[in-house]
């Protein structure tokens, strides 16, 4: 994992002209642990659910206080995907019009 997320700053830092140097540290823990761990394992299940089952209620519970969803393989024109917030929230019907594979078959 370090390797990719180095690999990745050094793409970023090319693309950019810049020099990064800021240390990259992983550590594991359990979500028992560390509360922030479970906050984001439940918006990463919600998004899923939403994505694979069109479920939007869990996303609905975490909408009012998440300020923005990137959806960067939105098939759209825009080259960075789609920025969902409050004045535009996610629903099922943004994924199905912005994702061809959505319901397709084997997934």
């Amino acid at each position: 994992m370090k390797n990719a997320l180095l690999a990745a700053r050094q793409r970023f830092a090319n693309q950019q002209n810049i020099v990064v140097t800021a240390p990259i540290e992983i550590q594991s823990s359990k979500p028992q642990i560390d509360a922030g761990l479970q906050a984001v394992d439940y918006c990463l299940w919600a998004l899923y659910r939403l994505l694979e089952r069109g479920e939007e209620r869990y996303v609905d519970y975490i909408q009012p206080i998440v300020s923005v969803i990137r959806d960067p393989d939105a098939d759209v024109e825009a080259s960075y995907g789609v920025y969902y917030t409050k004045r535009n929230p996610i629903a099922a019907q943004c994924i199905r019009e912005t994702h061809d594979w959505i319901g397709a078959p084997g997934i």
